[in-house]
């Protein structure tokens, strides 16, 4: 007859680690909308769910920053960049100042693969964190905004139109106005060349144009077609010609 092994009994001492879930008995914690219904408070489940207002939907990869391209973002880095270091050079260290806050509430320095603000201050600059820090806030203290990145649409929406106006104008000036809750765009064109004008307000549109299939934004969904309208036709009522349709942007 063959004879049985009994099998050794494990000898456990000493303290035991936690069971998966972190919970006694392995039981895995309960969402706490979960936790309030069990409670009898049903106002959890009727919460609205997060909005998307402040996200860009882009699914792209190697993309530094959500909702724009490569080159359009380096470009705008590399002439901010240039600009900064001539307002060191010069010491004026208001307009360094600006020039730190645009790059911060930007994320701009992203554009390069630098990755934070103190790292493109010390490295990038060569400036004294404690000094960079305390123009970036006197700049912030001068405009009343907080030191926060702005919303990502917004981010994309300066990088896109700045560099359009780059393109066609060369140096420009793009600043955030407004109020908190209802944050401005502005710039202006020169028009002395007309022609230069309307080629970079037509670069502008191109880009809002590859920005709004990124966006999930009620204020950027295209207009239903009207019944019998052949696409790209301009509506009657305006007066106005047969709309061409705007060349495809890249996205890279």
């Amino acid at each position: 007859m063959k004879s049985q092994r009994s099998r050794p009994q494990s000898r456990k001492t000493g303290p035991q680690p936690p069971r998966r879930g972190g919970q006694p008995g392995g039981m895995r914690k309960l969402p706490e909308a979960m936790t309030q219904l069990a409670a009898g408070d049903d106002r959890a489940l009727r919460k609205r769910p997060a909005s998307n207002r402040d996200r860009v939907r882009d699914t792209r990869d190697r993309v530094r920053i959500s909702g724009t391209n490569n080159r359009d973002a380096r470009a705008v880095y590399d002439a901010r960049l240039r600009s900064l270091l001539q307002e060191i050079a010069a010491q004026n260290w208001a307009a360094v100042g600006e020039g730190l806050l645009v790059m911060e509430q930007l994320g701009l320095y992203r554009a390069r693969n630098i990755v934070n603000f103190q790292a493109f201050a010390t490295s990038v600059l060569e400036l004294a964190l404690e000094q960079a820090q305390t123009l970036l806030d006197e700049a912030a203290a001068r405009a009343s905004r907080p030191l926060e990145r702005l919303p990502e649409p917004l981010v994309a929406l300066w990088i896109r139109t700045e560099a359009a106006m780059r393109e066609h104008l060369g140096e420009v000036a793009l600043q955030l106005g407004g109020s908190l809750g209802e944050p401005r765009l502005e710039f202006s064109v020169p028009c002395k060349n007309v022609g230069q004008a309307v080629s970079a307000l037509a670069g502008v549109g191109r880009q809002a144009a590859g920005l709004a299939h990124h966006l999930d934004l009620p204020g950027a969904q295209r207009a239903p077609r009207r019944e019998g309208e052949s696409p790209g036709a301009e509506s009657s009522a305006t007066g106005g010609e047969p709309r061409r349709p705007l060349p495809r942007h890249s996205e890279d």
